[in-house]
């Protein structure tokens, strides 16, 4: 078993590193889009409340809708993205946004 491990040590250390580069270069790239933003804090903070807010209606109403629509919200407004189906669908979206 250890000599199996020793024979492809490279080929694990390279997909460590990967892994890890990948993990920190979205860590960093989060952050530093939050340090760069015009906003203040309590505007970002305002922002995320309507975000978590609508995505907690959307659950509510179907968990699916999770992964048919996102939500972002910037500066007090939300921008819905995604595909459905049913305009009667979309319609309810729409109106739990709101």
């Amino acid at each position: 078993m250890v000599l199996r491990l020793i024979k492809y040590w490279p080929q694990l250390l390279i997909g460590i590193g990967l892994l890890i580069s990948v993990c920190c270069a979205t860590l960093y790239q989060e952050t530093a889009g939050r340090l760069w933003q015009d906003r203040s804090g309590e505007d970002q903070k305002t922002d995320f409340k309507i975000h978590s807010g609508i995505l907690k209606r959307l659950s509510e109403k179907n968990k699916g809708l999770l992964l048919d629509v996102s939500v972002d919200s910037w500066e007090k407004r939300v921008m819905l993205t995604g595909t459905l189906d049913d305009p009667a669908v979309h319609k309810e979206v729409v109106a739990l946004a709101r």
